[in-house]
């Protein structure tokens, strides 16, 4: 026997579709889970049928309004899913389990609707036969196959065919990969410039306090430039201050580093990413896949496009954040980190000069503090709230976890590797990068 395609369904475009059932996600893309209605039927039933096309249309009538009858069941739980994925965030793994249950629980709905379908058939082609004593000699066998494909968008090859291998991942998933790590990296940046501001202020306390005990001395009489049994004198009555400083000084160097090279993995790793989500874009629109998705992506690259010039706002510290500044300022930081070093040894040697090493240290110091490096009055209206950029980042993503759903381990393999970067930047297991990187 034949089969013959009565009905060609798909969730999301009968949802869409459907005037009563419409609505549309805040955060996912709704599951196409297509749906064929198959109907076997022998060569002569086939021929016959062909010929009567109304009848065919009122068999496939019978199949739609079985369909649309279970939208009411379907749409609650696809808006359940919608907003438990909202609350998840862009977590790839998280939004797998969530439309594996969706899909289980879509199962019931969809097999009532086969069971309608097949008794409206049923139902139909026996009126039929009354009515045209013609048709009572045809057989129909109304044996009706669902294919049921619940795959995401890879496995009907959207975004995957042809994709270039970068990274050892394929386009798609290195960049949905990496959209997830690096919009969290701008957190750990900001993170990074406060560790680093904390030691420079305890630095600069540092500077301050061994001036202050110079100044005590020379109200007793001591020249200006002291000579080596004053330095010794003052080291007996502070010792843990220089101790202290020289620890503190080197932590600095260590914080600043990692800012440095924090900032310049992040713009490498954005740049890379927008080259990436540019490719993708043509693929998913040559491959025509949703229109939210290709939104979506959109929306990825303008933000990256933000992150690298713009920068991000913390309102709440009143503070902007501009990947490219911060590698600029610790650079900066590091050249008064050297100062500050130059002065200790100075005084630990008793040199003469050493209290003018360190009045020009402090100067440095002070000038280097990055607290005063950005506000919320100099950012551009374009800059992002850093809040803002991760709700809307998670909003953004979670749609594009459509295209990946069947290898979320893979995306989060990506993800996880450069995060995992990012922490060993932070924790200095990294080598660091050469001064002007």
């Amino acid at each position: 026997m034949a089969e013959i395609l009565l009905f060609d369904w798909r969730l999301d475009k009968a949802i869409e579709n459907d005037p009563t059932a419409r609505f549309n996600p805040r955060f996912v893309v709704i599951p196409q889970i297509p749906l064929r209605v198959m109907l076997d039927a022998k060569p002569e039933t086939q021929a016959m049928l062909g010929k009567d096309p109304l009848l065919q249309q009122m068999l496939v009538d019978e199949c739609k309004n079985a369909f649309t009858a279970a939208l009411p069941r379907i749409v609650p739980l696809v808006r359940a899913f919608d907003e438990e994925c909202g609350k998840t965030g862009r977590d790839i793994e998280k939004y797998a389990a969530a439309r594996k249950r969706l899909v289980q629980q879509l199962d019931p709905a969809i097999d009532e609707a086969k069971k309608s379908a097949l008794k409206g058939i049923e139902k139909r082609w026996v009126s039929v036969q009354q009515q045209k004593k013609e048709y009572k000699s045809y057989r129909l066998s109304v044996g009706i196959k669902v294919a049921k494909g619940v795959g995401g968008l890879v496995s009907a090859g959207v975004g995957l065919a042809g994709a270039v291998p970068t990274g050892g991942a394929t386009l798609v998933l290195s960049v949905i990969g990496a959209y997830h790590a690096l919009v969290e990296g701008g957190k750990t940046l900001w993170d990074c410039i406060q560790d680093a501001e904390k030691v420079q202020k305890k630095v600069e306390s540092g500077l301050n306090s061994l001036k202050a005990t110079y100044a005590k001395s020379q109200a007793k009489g001591m020249a200006r430039e002291m000579a080596s049994s004053a330095v010794n004198a003052i080291f007996k009555t502070s010792a843990t201050n220089v101790s202290t400083l020289e620890n503190d000084n080197k932590l600095w160097r260590g914080k600043l580093t990692h800012l440095r090279f924090l900032a310049h993995y992040l713009s490498t790793e954005l740049n890379t990413l927008l080259e990436n989500a540019s490719k993708l874009s043509a693929q998913l629109a040559a491959q025509k896949a949703p229109e939210k998705i290709r939104k979506s992506l959109e929306k990825v690259e303008l933000d990256v496009e933000k992150l690298l010039t713009d920068g991000f706002i913390i309102v709440s510290m009143g503070r902007r954040v501009q990947i490219q500044k911060s590698h600029q300022d610790a650079d900066k930081g590091l050249a008064a980190q050297e100062e500050v070093t130059q002065a200790i040894e100075a005084l630990k040697a008793g040199r003469s000069g050493a209290v003018d090493l360190f009045d020009k240290a402090i100067a440095l110091v002070v000038d280097v503090s990055m607290s005063a490096a950005g506000n919320v009055v100099q950012a551009p209206s374009s800059a992002m709230d850093f809040v803002g950029v991760a709700k809307d980042g998670a909003s953004t993503v979670i749609a594009l976890n459509e295209i990946v759903v069947d290898a979320a381990p893979k995306v989060k393999a990506v993800e996880d590797g450069i995060k995992q970067k990012i922490s060993n930047i932070v924790k200095g297991k990294l080598v660091e990068a050469p001064r002007g990187v």
